[in-house]
C-alpha cells in the first residue's frame, strides 16, 4: 500500500470505517474515450484535436495530429510524446490529443455530498491545481487563473461529472487543458489523485479527508488555508539529506512510493512547500528539492505558470 493509498484508508479509518477504504471508494479513472465521446457527443464541452486508438492500424489516422501530443491509456496512465510517429502500440486503447504549445493542465478537484440543509446532492470546488506532468509531477495550488476561465473550468467539470458520477458520492478530479486562454475538457477520475497530494498542506481538510466525508455523505471542507506547491523527486545513488530539505521553511518530504513491488527499486518523494504567495512557495521547493542527490536539478523544479 503506497502513501496515498495509506491516507485515504487513515482518513475512512477515523470517520469510523473499519477496514479503511471501503468498497466503490477506490480511486479510479473513468475510461478516457467512453468520457470523451460523452463530453463531445452529450455534452457538447470543448476539447483539444483527438483520435481514439482501438487498434495498432488506427495508428495510421493519426496524421493530421501535428506536434506534440498527450496519451492517455484506458487505465488513465498518461505519457507525453514529440509526435505521433513516436507511439510504439503495446495492445491497450488509447486516447491521442494535440498539444498546442502552450498548452498547461490544470486539476478541478469538485466534492459531491449531501447538503445537509436540503437533504440534496451538491458539488463543492476546491482551488484549481496547476500540473506539469511532462517529465516529474509539479503542482501549484491555486492555479494563476482569472475569474472568468475558474468559472468556465468549474462549469466544464460540473457538467461532465454529474454526467459520469450516477448516484456516487465522493471526490472526483477533472483535467482541463488551458491554451490561449480557452479551457478544454480533457479526462477525469474518482478519489484522490497524485496531483492533490499537496491538499493535505494547502487545505483544510486533504483531498483524503474530503473525499471520505463526502463518499459518507457528509459535510465536506474544501477551503484553501495556503498557496503551496509540490513536486514527486527520484533521488539517485545516494539518500536524501532530510536535514538539509526540511531546513528550507514550510518545507515538507514525504516517502511516497517505492516503483518496484520487491522494494529494490526507485524511491518517490514527495516535496511540499507552502508560502504567503505561490511564488514563494515554488521557490521553497527549488531549495528543498535541489537538496537531493541527482535529480532534479533547481532550474527543473515547479514554477507557477505564466
Amino acid at each position: 500500500m503506497d502513501y496515498a493509498q495509506r491516507e485515504l484508508a487513515t482518513a475512512f479509518r477515523h470517520l469510523g470505517v473499519a477496514g479503511g477504504i471501503p468498497q466503490g471508494a477506490e480511486p479510479m479513472v473513468f475510461n478516457p474515450l467512453t468520457a470523451r465521446a460523452i463530453a463531445t457527443r452529450d455534452l457538447g464541452l470543448p476539447t483539444l484535436r483527438w483520435r481514439g486508438v482501438h487498434e495498432q492500424a488506427d495508428l495510421a489516422t493519426l496524421s493530421d495530429l501535428k506536434g506534440p501530443v498527450r496519451i492517455i491509456t484506458a487505465d488513465g496512465q498518461v505519457s507525453y510524446l514529440d509526435s505521433v510517429t513516436d507511439i510504439v502500440w503495446s495492445g491497450q486503447e488509447l486516447l491521442v490529443e494535440a498539444l498546442p504549445g502552450d498548452a498547461e493542465e490544470i486539476i478541478i478537484l469538485v466534492a459531491k455530498s449531501r447538503d445537509t440543509e436540503t437533504g440534496k446532492d451538491v458539488v463543492w470546488f476546491a482551488e484549481p491545481i496547476a500540473v506539469d506532468s511532462a517529465d516529474t509531477l509539479e503542482t501549484v495550488q491555486p492555479a494563476p487563473l482569472s475569474d472568468k476561465m475558474v468559472e468556465t473550468a468549474h462549469s466544464i467539470s460540473a457538467r461532465i461529472v454529474a454526467t459520469m458520477s450516477g448516484q456516487t458520492r465522493g471526490l472526483y478530479w477533472v483535467s482541463v487543458t488551458v491554451s490561449d486562454e480557452q479551457l478544454y475538457f480533457s479526462h477525469l477520475g474518482f478519489g484522490p489523485s497524485p496531483a492533490g497530494l499537496l491538499t493535505a498542506y494547502t487545505q483544510r481538510c486533504s483531498q483524503s479527508v474530503v473525499h471520505a466525508r463526502a463518499f459518507l455523505g457528509l459535510p465536506v471542507d474544501i477551503t484553501l488555508t495556503s498557496p503551496g506547491a509540490a513536486a514527486v523527486v527520484k533521488p539517485e545513488g545516494e539518500e536524501a539529506d532530510l536535514a538539509l530539505v526540511l531546513s528550507v521553511p514550510e518545507t515538507d518530504a514525504v516517502h511516497v512510493a517505492t516503483t518496484h513491488s520487491d522494494g529494490a527499486g526507485e524511491d518517490l518523494w514527495l516535496v511540499v512547500a507552502t508560502g504567503p504567495t505561490v511564488e514563494d512557495a515554488a521557490r521553497r521547493v527549488t531549495a528543498a528539492v535541489s537538496s537531493f542527490y541527482g535529480v532534479p536539478r533547481p532550474d527543473q523544479t515547479p514554477h507557477p505558470p505564466q
